[in-house]
């Protein structure tokens, strides 16, 4: 059984420039501001893969993408 993510959430998103390998990147935390549960993010990709799971995005996603041609 699948579990159904709450309807509402609130994090507190803070944004970072940094230099990673000589290149710029986005670092990023979110506190949840019910839990005071901190997470870290090295990007931005991995920011929005956290978010997408915690809404159950990635499964609706999936509904929207166009069918592959034969």
């Amino acid at each position: 059984m699948t579990e159904t993510p709450p309807m509402s959430q609130s994090y507190l998103l803070r944004l970072w420039p940094a230099s990673s390998a000589g290149t710029s990147v986005w670092r990023a935390s979110l506190m949840n501001v019910h839990t005071g549960e901190r997470y870290g993010f090295a990007d931005l990709d991995s920011l929005l893969v956290f978010l997408r799971e915690q809404t159950g995005a990635d499964a609706r996603l999936d509904d929207h993408l166009p069918s592959p041609e034969p």
